[in-house]
C-alpha cells in the first residue's frame, strides 16, 4: 500500500452494486457462515473459542455499509431533486428484503403446520411478521438470526425521518450525537435493565453502528481533500488497523470489555470499508472486486435468511453438506425472489 495508489472522490449514484461493497457483504457473510458453523456436526472444534465473535464482526460490517450507503443515497437524491422521497425510499427496502424473508417465514409456518417445527403462539407469529425480532428475548431458534434483519429494517424507518427532521445542514450533528449517546443508553440498560435487553439487539443499542457508517458518508467529500487522510488510508496504518480490529473483537466476547470497543470497532470497520471505495488498484481492492466475492455479496442477503436451519448450532445437517445446501438455497432465492422484486420496487 502506498500513496501513489489512486484515490477516487467520487461514488456513482447506484452506489449500491459497486464492487468493493460486494466484496466487503462477501467477507462479512463468510464470517457470519464461520462462526454458525461452529459446533455442527462434522465441523471440529467450536470457531467461537479460537476466533472470538466473529459472526458478531460481520454483522457490524453490515451495519456500518447499511448505514453509509442509505446517507448517501438519499443525499444524492436531496442534491438532485431538492428533496427526499422517504415513500419511494421505503417502497424500495421493503422489495429488496421483505419478498425473501417472508417466503421463508412461509416455510417456517408449513412445517410448524405439519408438525416438524414447535412454534409459540402468538409470539412467534407477531415478532417475526412484524419485524420486530430483535426486541423478542425468547425467539425460537429458527428465528434466531433475524434479529438483525428487524434492527436494519427499523434503522430504514427511522434514519431517513431523522434526517429530515435534522436538515442537511445539522446531518453531521445528527451523527455524532448517536455516536456519542448511543453508547451511554447500552451502558444504561446493561445496569438497569434484565440481562436480555442489554445484548445489543434493540435499535436504541445499536444505532450507532449504523451511525457510524452514515458519518463516513457525511464526511466522504471533506475527508478526500484531506492530504493526511489520504495518506493514512495508503499508508501501512491500514493492515495495523486490521490487526486492531481483529483484536478487539476478540475481546469483544467479554461483556464489560465490549462496552468499551464497540466504538473503536466501529471506526475502525468504517474506515476500512471507506478505504476500499476510495482505493480500488491495489490487491486489497482486486481482491474485494473479485468475481467470486461480489458474487458472494450479491447473495449476502439471501444467504443470510436461509442459512439459519442448514448450518447454525442445531441443525442435524452434518457440515459441508449444510454449507452447500445453504449456498444453493440461497442463489436459487437470489435469482427467482430477490433480485426480480428490487428490479419491481425500482
Amino acid at each position: 500500500m502506498t500513496a501513489t495508489q489512486p484515490v477516487t472522490q467520487a461514488l456513482p449514484a447506484t452506489a449500491e452494486h459497486i464492487p468493493s461493497l460486494d466484496g466487503w457483504r462477501g467477507l462479512a457473510i463468510a464470517l457470519v457462515l464461520f462462526s454458525h458453523q461452529s459446533g455442527s456436526l462434522g465441523y471440529g472444534r467450536d470457531v467461537m473459542s479460537i476466533a472470538g465473535p466473529i459472526g458478531n464482526l460481520g454483522v457490524r460490517f453490515f451495519f456500518v455499509i447499511s448505514g453509509f450507503l442509505v446517507t448517501h443515497l438519499l443525499l444524492f437524491e436531496f442534491e438532485k431533486t431538492g428533496r427526499i422521497d422517504i415513500v419511494k425510499f421505503w417502497r424500495r427496502r421493503a422489495f429488496r428484503l421483505m419478498p425473501a424473508a417472508l417466503l421463508f417465514m412461509a416455510c417456517v409456518y408449513l412445517a410448524a403446520a405439519l408438525g416438524h417445527v414447535q412454534l409459540q403462539s402468538p409470539r412467534d407469529y407477531l415478532f417475526p411478521l412484524t419485524f420486530t425480532m430483535n426486541y423478542y428475548p425468547g425467539r425460537g431458534w429458527y428465528w434466531v438470526h433475524l434479529w438483525s434483519l428487524s434492527a436494519q429494517i427499523q434503522f430504514y424507518l427511522v434514519w431517513p425521518v431523522l434526517m429530515l427532521l435534522a436538515g442537511k445542514r445539522h446531518l453531521l450533528h445528527l451523527s455524532l450525537a448517536a455516536i456519542v449517546l448511543i453508547p451511554l443508553v447500552r451502558v444504561a440498560a446493561f445496569l438497569f435493565l434484565p440481562v436480555w435487553y442489554t445484548q445489543g439487539h434493540s435499535l436504541e443499542t445499536i444505532l450507532d453502528i449504523f451511525a457510524t457508517g452514515s458519518l463516513v458518508a457525511i464526511l466522504r467529500q471533506p475527508a478526500g481533500e484531506s492530504k493526511g487522510y489520504r495518506h493514512f488510508l495508503a499508508s501501512p496504518a491500514i493492515p495495523a488497523l486490521v490487526i486492531l480490529l481483529l483484536a478487539m473483537n476478540s475481546l469483544s466476547q467479554f461483556a464489560k470489555v465490549k462496552m468499551l470497543l464497540i466504538t473503536p470497532m466501529n471506526l475502525a470497520v468504517a474506515i476500512l470499508v471507506d478505504r476500499s471505495t476510495r482505493i480500488t488498484g491495489d490487491w486489497w481492492g482486486k481482491l474485494l472486486a473479485s468475481r467470486p466475492l461480489v458474487f458472494l455479496g450479491a447473495i449476502s442477503y439471501s444467504v443470510y435468511i436461509w442459512q439459519q436451519p442448514l448450518v447454525n448450532v442445531g441443525t442435524t445437517i452434518p457440515f459441508p453438506l449444510g454449507l452447500a445446501l445453504a449456498l444453493l438455497a440461497a442463489t436459487a432465492s437470489y435469482y427467482a425472489i430477490e433480485r426480480p422484486s428490487t428490479k419491481l420496487g425500482r
